[in-house]
């Protein structure tokens, strides 16, 4: 049982001179197989089975995880959990830091970065369609804890958005986590509804069914629930989120940035080979074919080629599932293909009916690109022959949601399976 403390080079014998196998990362679980050549320690990597030496002072032989986590560390891993699963980084390390402060500590309840019960772990532990089956020795393993949330955040995430026919906030989506999916859609949109008796409907069939705890909405979670109604318990959920999120706001954009400097680099070296648009794509409903096909015709027109024809599809499907009477009135007023929001966004200055006509709506957007400010922008994305940076691009400059990490991996894994 050992971990390091802090990232060191594993060399190939216990020498300064010796050659650098690899660096071995802050959290990495060791096995130390020889320390009495000091000042260096011979390891095997567990996860690995690779062996070498390494500083001794640079690991802890006392216990297999670290105390209070570097929070680097912890951001990288949530950029990363939050790219493969479609998550947000920001509220991983926001509910990390809100739960234990980003402290891998054992409580006399709950265990871990992100204060799981034992109860509430094995509800969760078990994903096939990730390949993952987790066990509670695995509920030790900070690791393992972030991958397990990431999970859970993004599933809930879809499930809610796809209930409410509309985008989610951070708030909406911690309130589904805490008091589970059915109670969570019964609550938003009815901020008088009293919230004690929200809560004591949850039966415990239902908590199995939503993956929950119930146990954790009187202990972890109680100082979300306070307040006589839904409007007072979404309040109090805000408050807290504000807290934790201005605590990582900084941390976690630095690692977005360098994530998104290594994606860039990597897609970068290649172009995208495409020979033209698979309207038999998964992510386009037969019904709505006519739609893709209509975006893709305007923008050749403009003179865009297959790549941004393929990304602007892309886009307009994730927005709008190219559904041309699509409507967002939730804190905006979005609407169409695109969801033009006319509160200060693309859509500002025109009609519902003018953004709800699928070719006026394509229209405004290929406008709104045309547009004096996005002439380095739009030179970007005509010029780049290759997609992901075609879709950071009209994510981060012409679209603009939110969570433009996020979105900008949604979005390249739509347009991937528009490729032919």
């Amino acid at each position: 049982m050992a971990v390091m403390k802090v990232a060191r080079v594993l060399r190939d014998k216990p020498s300064l001179d010796a050659a650098i196998i690899r660096s071995v990362p802050s959290g990495t679980k060791v096995t130390v197989l020889d320390d009495k050549k000091l000042p260096f320690t011979e390891i095997l990597i567990d996860a690995t089975g690779e062996k070498g030496w390494v500083v001794d002072e640079a690991i802890d032989k006392t216990r297999d995880t670290v105390g209070p986590l570097d929070k680097l560390l912890v951001a990288a891993e949530c950029v990363e959990l939050a790219a493969n699963y479609g998550g947000n980084a920001y509220y991983l390390m926001t509910i990390a830091q809100m739960r234990t402060n980003i402290i891998d500590a054992q409580g006399p309840q709950t265990s871990g970065l992100f204060a799981f019960t034992n109860e509430e772990w094995i509800l969760n532990a078990n994903h096939p369609e990730y390949e993952i089956a987790y066990g509670l020795s695995e509920l030790s393993d900070w690791r393992a804890q972030c991958t397990l949330f990431a999970i859970m955040a993004a599933q809930t995430a879809d499930a809610l958005s796809d209930a409410l026919a509309t985008d989610i906030s951070m708030v909406q989506l911690l309130l589904a986590q805490t008091i589970g999916l059915l109670a969570a859609r019964q609550a938003i949109g009815n901020d008088g509804q009293n919230a004690t008796a929200l809560i004591k409907a949850i039966a415990p069939a239902q908590a199995q069914t939503d993956r929950i705890d119930l146990a954790n909405l009187a202990s972890r979670d109680a100082a979300l629930l306070k307040g006589s109604t839904v409007k007072d318990m979404l309040a109090a959920i805000e408050a807290k989120l504000t807290e934790s999120f201005a605590s990582v706001d900084v941390i976690i954009s630095e690692q977005v940035e360098v994530f998104m400097k290594k994606l860039r680099q990597l897609t970068d070296l290649a172009p995208t080979i495409v020979g033209d648009i698979n309207f038999s794509s998964p992510k386009i409903l037969r019904s709505r074919e006519p739609m893709a096909r209509k975006i893709a015709e305007r923008f050749a027109s403009r003179g865009y080629g297959t790549l941004q024809q393929i990304t602007a599809i892309a886009n307009a499907i994730q927005e709008s599932n190219l559904n041309p009477s699509s409507t967002n009135l939730r804190g905006e007023r979005s609407f169409g293909l695109f969801q033009l929001n006319q509160n200060g966004g693309v859509g500002t200055g025109h009609s519902d009916a003018e953004l709800l006509d699928p070719d006026r709506n394509i229209e405004i957007m290929l406008d709104e690109i045309q547009k004096p400010y996005l002439k380095k922008s739009r030179a970007r994305f005509l010029a780049t022959a290759n997609l992901h940076e075609a879709v950071e691009i009209f994510v981060f400059n012409f679209e603009k949601p939110a969570d433009k990490p996020g979105e900008t991996q949604k979005r390249f894994k739509i347009a991937q399976t528009l490729i032919a």
